[in-house]
């Protein structure tokens, strides 16, 4: 999984602890792994911008990718992004307009599939990529989810998942249920559409 605080915080512990390492059970990433009785890898960031996590991937170190082959990559990236759709050009995400704007509606499909191309890059061509979005809001989904699945029209393996919305945690990130809610919507996404080709 690739992602944001979203994917990590427990809306009780915010913004004091990040995770609670007593319950890293109940958040998306490990319950979803149970679940499908999979092994998992995390890499998350509070804050995280889609065209910052291209350039951390990218030189992600040492990592060895080719003895490490994932099946499933879950990317859930775009909760942040509203300060790249509202860019209107003056470097200054303090500013930025309240609305998109043709040069953030292009940086953000840029880095979507920067993204995207990245991930696959890494994992190579057999590797079933499900971008996910949505536990915070859904209401960048007009901008994210079509760049996804334009790119899944040239790539079988491309998946776009919505995950519920749950804001009732601390920093209006997602309680304990918003993860167990999530986690089975991503689970039976999973199930139904992409385990479903991997037989």
């Amino acid at each position: 999984v690739d992602g944001t605080s979203a994917v990590t915080i427990n809306g009780k512990a915010y913004p004091t602890k990040h995770i609670d390492e007593n319950k890293l059970y109940v958040y998306l990433p490990a319950k979803t792994a149970q679940a499908l009785n999979a092994d998992m890898r995390v890499a998350a960031n509070s804050g995280l911008k889609t065209k910052d996590a291209v350039s951390r991937l990218i030189d992600a170190g040492n990592w060895d990718y080719e003895n490490n082959k994932a099946d499933v990559v879950v990317i859930n990236l775009g909760t942040n992004d509203k300060w790249v759709i509202w860019d209107d050009g003056d470097n200054d995400s303090t500013t930025a307009a309240s609305a998109a704007t043709e040069l953030g509606i292009a940086n953000e499909k840029a880095a979507i599939i920067a993204m995207l191309d990245a991930v696959r890059a890494k994992y190579g061509a057999d590797t079933k990529i499900v971008w996910v979005y949505g536990m915070m809001g859904n209401g960048l989904a007009d901008y994210i989810q079509p760049v996804v699945e334009e790119y899944a029209e040239n790539d079988d393996n491309v998946y776009y998942c919505e995950l519920p919305a749950n804001t009732a945690g601390g920093g209006s990130h997602p309680t304990e249920e918003g993860h167990a809610a999530a986690a089975q919507e991503l689970v039976d996404f999973i199930d139904a559409y992409v385990l479903l080709f991997m037989l």
